[in-house]
């Protein structure tokens, strides 16, 4: 077990370092007591994160009281705690558990399809995932046998990889390093370097996934008992199913924030289209059949949405429609999904490429594992 010792507990309680959004962190007794099952799916993930990264630092994890879901942590030289607050347990597997029960997503990860008892109609796609974020009371009704689990293992993976990747890559101890402040003459510089440095996360959290699932999907095909047709399926539904828990974990990270503009972020759209880019990149070259699977998924989520709220232009999200479409004649506005949508939301992401080219050497000399993305100019 990779939870934090109680001499790791004192150090994140410490006037000295404890972080500002944190009230509470718990003993693996105190949390152990409360949230076993779910302490040991963190396990699973955080051990297997750390076996495909091979981080050279002692990384645990704590389960807290915070204002923040998840926090990486520097607590000595080679040292370091995930901070994993209370409320994520529910609130994440509640949205898991719901949206993989949706008719259209179920179908694709072959999951039980749930009829939603609550009345969505006319709600934005965000009012809706708020909606189950943070008042779904009681989620029994979506606790069955059959539900797969690997969606909300897939959600917790690329949350957690992501703060996995500001260790292993250099993050943590480059903002102490002269080199961060170099980059950070001003405000503007300054929110530059660190919506750099999450944009880095992004991507590492994505390719983690890919690593910790890609090995299961294989066990899978190589089990010679089942019919080929069967390990096809079989296979297709897991990826589609960790695929699914990335998508997830950003409207779950959306669904928390306060604020679509971001100081110290990328647009949430934009970080949405880092992870579309990241897994086309892998399918292209390993599994080119799959290649489309991204926007599969993607697809399936939207019909979801689309049918809870009654209209895909109801939703205004461009993960459902990033397309607006204005009809003189009629003086009426349609809402659809285009490439070239995509191409305008990584195009924000412009400046902080050239900005990586600039950082990536120094983060190479401070990374603990892991892998640096090329920089692209």
């Amino acid at each position: 077990m990779l939870y934090a010792s109680d001499d790791s507990i004192s150090k994140i309680m410490s006037l000295k370092l404890k972080p500002r959004p944190l009230d509470y962190a718990y003993s693996y007794e105190e949390a152990n007591e409360k949230w076993s099952g779910l302490i040991n799916e963190i396990d699973w993930v955080v051990s297997s994160l750390l076996v495909s990264a091979k981080i050279n630092a002692n990384v645990t994890f704590a389960v807290v009281s915070s204002q923040s879901p998840f926090q990486a942590m520097h607590i000595g030289k080679d040292d370091f705690v995930i901070l994993v607050d209370t409320r994520t347990f529910e609130t994440l597997l509640s949205l898991c558990l719901r949206v993989q029960s949706l008719e259209a997503v179920n179908e694709i990860i072959r999951a039980p399809h749930i009829s939603e008892p609550r009345d969505f109609s006319g709600k934005f796609l965000m009012d809706i995932a708020k909606e189950i974020v943070f008042h779904t009371k009681d989620p029994e009704y979506l606790l069955l046998p059959s539900q797969p689990k690997y969606i909300y293992q897939a959600a917790l993976c690329f949350i957690a990889g992501h703060e996995l990747a500001h260790i292993s890559n250099g993050h943590l101890d480059f903002i102490k390093s002269a080199g961060f402040i170099h980059h950070s003459n001003t405000i503007e510089e300054k929110a530059l370097t660190l919506k750099t440095l999450e944009m880095d996360a992004d991507t590492t959290a994505t390719s983690s996934v890919i690593k910790v699932f890609e090995p299961i999907i294989e066990q899978v095909r190589i089990q010679n008992n089942l019919p080929k047709s069967e390990r096809d399926t079989a296979e297709r539904s897991i990826r589609a199913g960790y695929v699914l828990g990335i998508y997830i974990a950003h409207l779950y990270h959306d669904a928390l924030t306060l604020n679509y503009l971001p100081k110290a972020h990328p647009m949430t759209y934009s970080r949405f289209m880092i992870s579309i880019y990241v897994l086309k990149r892998f399918y292209s070259r390993q599994f080119p059949d799959q290649f489309h699977l991204p926007d599969d998924v993607r697809k399936a989520l939207t019909d979801a949405f689309a049918s809870l709220s009654g209209s895909l232009d109801n939703l205004c999200h461009p993960i459902a429609a990033n397309t607006e479409i204005y009809d003189l004649k009629d003086d009426k506005s349609t809402y659809e999904y285009q490439f070239s949508g995509e191409l305008i939301a990584l195009d924000f992401l412009e400046p902080l490429h050239e900005r990586w080219a600039l950082i990536r050497p120094e983060l190479e000399h401070l990374q603990r594992g892991g892998f640096l993305a090329r920089a692209i100019v």
